[in-house]
């Protein structure tokens, strides 16, 4: 979320810290046996919905010369997950 907020501000969007913390204390609030949906989606070996995630702000924090270590990370692993499961479902 620190370096999604990072990208929005170096594009005038304004993000705060407090904006972070807020939805990372919601996070907190939620049922620990529940599953985010790109987490179902992996499961049931569909496409994640990731292009709307990473792949829009990682090639955007490029552009601004923002390092984006964590997000760049997460966008390989899906991406590999996304390549993997669409090869079982063409079988």
């Amino acid at each position: 979320m620190k370096e999604v907020k990072t990208v929005a501000n170096a594009m005038n969007i304004p993000l705060s810290d407090e904006m972070v913390d807020y939805w990372v204390n919601s996070l907190k609030t939620y049922d620990p046996d529940s599953m985010p949906s790109m987490r179902q989606d992996v499961l049931a070996g569909r496409q994640t919905e990731e292009a709307l995630f990473s792949k829009t702000v990682v090639p955007l924090a490029q552009k601004l010369h923002i390092q984006t270590p964590v997000l760049s990370m997460l966008m390989e692993k899906i991406d590999a997950i996304d390549a993997a499961n669409a090869a079982k479902n063409q079988k």
